[in-house]
């Protein structure tokens, strides 16, 4: 059931692909855009009619059980929140069409759910139970009611079989006979008795008839028998190698066609493969030939005839064809399927992607993704506070696929206690592979606190011009591979107060960049690995005047401890040599990742150095979790760290190594994490630390 939004009107979804119906059957207003079907803009079928009684009746249907599982209303004092008043309205409307529904109903099951809303889907086990319990408890009453509806039943005189030569009487009396308990029997008894005999595999066909005698009915059996099953022929067949049907289906040769038997053997391979994602394998026809010795199975596979791209403006097709595994000739794979939807939405370019699938003329199945685009350009603002840079503020603007082409065009910019502007472009080589190319021009500015014994001493101020050009490898999911090469202009200006020196560099570089993500989340992690790996060098070669060489290594595991609980592994290295610029370097200290390798207690990169180790172990308990609220989740988190930088190589030790630790409130927002932590280091050393919307 769904209502179309325009009028009101309650729509019945009898045909058509089935997703469509379930989008548009639970597209609750406000919290879900209706679904477009047949010109009609569909929303959630309970505001016209929550309890279609009078449409299964309208089916044809003989007797009806309802379950009215729509949530009761709340009282006033619950009535606390917009969220809430607008939950109430829509389940007085919901309840008023109910009631009268259920009068049209045989027996109506009422599971109590007044302890919760329509929006408590984390409860949904609870509720589930609670549906069970309310089943169970109304199993007498529609036993009685099946009882009563059932007919008059028949007093069973006696049996006489015909028809059958290789199966003996013995065994269809005997199976008869545990199906019919009772001689006084019901329509319905002798047609599930009947069942049971066909289901011995032996027959192709069993009628029943009844004549009224003085006293009962006796009951004439005829069966006809299967035939003996000389030879196999298969056909259909392009995935499932015939070898492997021969040898599932060999204990029927030579011997009485057993249907059981062969359905099974059928049944255990089809299974196999909608296992592997081809849900679409059935048995198209199993049965004898016209030389009745030859048993003949067709199989149907689900073979691809055409994919299609529908509804785009500007996408090109060779971008499509990119992203897309699934294609002509082959069975359909709905595992495949699902990668494709994912890669081909995940670029980030359509407002929704619909599959549509039917069946061809010769067939086969034809797909189409309908795509709904996303304007070109995006303009994204945003706003964080930490209490090491108070506010930060972040213009984005963006040209998504430029000419359907994968092309993206952006000035990225951040300001408040620091600068740092970015114009560039990101673009594929060739539009048919993951193969691309960027180039982007840069200024950044940042003041770099100096500390020694616990004091800041003195403040680096640097301001870098440049620009870097890179080509790589990007996966849809599992991360990115490059090749940079990067100029830069370094202005620096050390000292506080008057007494101020000043130094420029010019640094040109090549890097191989690599990173692999999957995360189920930037922020809060639940499970997944993030990798990410770096090797820079510099040279007067490239265009600069300073040599060094830099290698970085970061690696984090998060592990899942049933559903709210997750513990977090990290190690971080770095490893460099010559003159490597004070800005460049590896710091540590502080409790995020902006300036260097987190470590409570500590100011944010409190120590630098050429050189660093760094680990860390934290446990994350997600206590309290919302729906449609602007706060999603509370986490309680413990961490323990380990870290320290060195400017010598051989200096590196781990019993250096600084320790800290800490403990925090957290919370996914809407407009980003917030975090309060409060550490503990070495040496009487006390911070907290406190942010507010997403790391820039």
């Amino acid at each position: 059931m769904a209502a179309d939004i325009e009028t009101g009107d309650a729509v019945v979804l009898g045909e058509g692909m089935l997703h469509d119906a379930i989008r548009a059957s639970a597209a609750i207003p406000i919290l879900f855009a209706p679904v477009k079907l047949k010109g009609r803009l569909l929303v959630d079928g309970g505001i016209a009619n929550n309890l279609p009684v009078s449409v299964a009746k309208a089916m044809g249907s003989d007797i009806v059980i309802a379950v009215d599982a729509s949530a009761k209303p709340i009282s006033k004092e619950n009535l606390t929140s917009l969220f809430s008043v607008m939950s109430q309205t829509i389940t007085l409307q919901v309840q008023r069409g109910a009631r009268r529904e259920a009068a049209l109903a045989d027996i109506v099951i009422l599971p109590d759910t007044s302890a919760y809303s329509f929006s408590d889907f984390p409860k949904i086990k609870e509720i589930v139970v609670t549906g069970e319990r309310a089943a169970r408890a109304a199993l007498p009453a529609i036993r009685r009611f099946l009882r009563k509806n059932a007919g008059a039943p028949f007093h069973i005189t006696g049996l006489t079989i015909k028809g059958n030569a290789r199966v003996t009487d013995a065994i269809i009396r005997t199976t008869m006979a545990a199906s019919l308990r009772s001689l006084r029997a019901t329509r319905d008894d002798i047609h599930a008795a009947m069942a049971t005999l066909f289901n011995l595999g032996h027959f192709s066909d069993i009628t029943a008839g009844l004549v009224k005698v003085r006293g009962g009915y006796p009951m004439v059996l005829t069966v006809v028998e299967n035939p003996v099953v000389r030879d196999v022929q298969i056909t259909g067949n392009q995935l499932i190698p015939t070898e492997e049907i021969r040898s599932a289906v060999s204990p029927v040769v030579g011997k009485t066609l057993n249907i059981t038997e062969l359905s099974a053997a059928l049944t255990t391979i089809v299974d196999r493969y909608r296992e592997k994602g081809y849900r679409l394998v059935r048995v198209a026809r199993a049965g004898m030939g016209k030389d009745n010795k030859t048993l003949g199975i067709t199989l149907y596979e689900g073979p691809v005839t055409s994919v299609r791209l529908e509804g785009q403006k500007r996408t090109k097709p060779s971008l499509f064809r990119r992203e897309i595994r699934t294609g002509p000739g082959d069975p359909l794979n709905f595992n495949t399927l699902i990668r494709d939807v994912r890669h081909f939405y995940g670029l980030g370019y359509y407002e929704s992607l619909n599959i549509k699938m039917q069946e061809g003329a010769d067939g086969g199945v034809e797909l189409a993704f309908h795509v709904k685009e996303k304007p070109t350009g995006r303009v994204r603002l945003g706003m964080r506070y930490d209490l090491e840079d108070s506010f930060t503020g972040l213009t984005d603007i963006q040209v998504k696929n430029w000419t359907g082409r994968d092309i993206r065009l952006y000035l990225n910019t951040r300001y408040g206690s620091y600068t740092d502007i970015r114009l560039g472009y990101h673009a594929p080589i060739f539009l048919s592979a993951n193969f691309i190319h960027t180039l982007q021009a840069f200024y950044y500015q940042r003041d770099y606190a100096i500390h020694a014994n616990k004091k800041q001493t003195s403040e680096k101020d640097v301001s870098r011009t440049g620009a870097d050009f890179a080509v790589g490898y990007q996966g849809f999911k599992f991360g990115d591979t490059y090749l940079r090469y990067r100029y830069t202009s370094d202005r620096t200006r050390e000292g506080l107060g008057p007494a101020q020196s000043e130094t420029t560099d010019q640094i040109g570089s090549l890097a191989l960049l690599m990173t692999i993500d999957t995360r189920d989340s930037n922020t809060f992690a639940h499970r997944g690995l993030l990798f990410r790996g770096s090797y820079e060098t510099a040279a007067p070669a490239y265009g600069g005047d300073r040599s060094f060489r830099k290698t970085s290594l970061l690696a984090q595991s998060s592990i899942p401890l049933g559903k709210r609980h997750t513990v977090a592994l990290e190690a971080n290295g770095g490893f460099g040599s010559g003159a490597i610029p004070y800005h460049e370097e590896f710091g540590i200290g502080g409790a995020d990742y902006l300036l260097g390798f987190p470590l409570f207690g500590y100011e944010r990169r409190e120590f630098t150095g050429t050189n660093l180790l760094g680990f860390s172990l934290s446990y994350r308990w997600k206590m309290k979790e919302y729906q449609f609220k602007a706060v999603k989740a509370v986490y309680l988190s413990i961490a323990g760290q380990a870290a320290n930088v060195w400017n010598s190589r051989d200096a590196m030790t781990f019993r250096d190594l600084r320790g800290g630790g800490g403990v925090g409130i957290h919370a996914d927002t809407l407009v980003g994490p917030f975090r309060l932590d409060f550490g503990v280091g070495e040496d009487d050393r006390f911070r907290v630390y406190f942010s507010a919307g997403f790391d820039f």
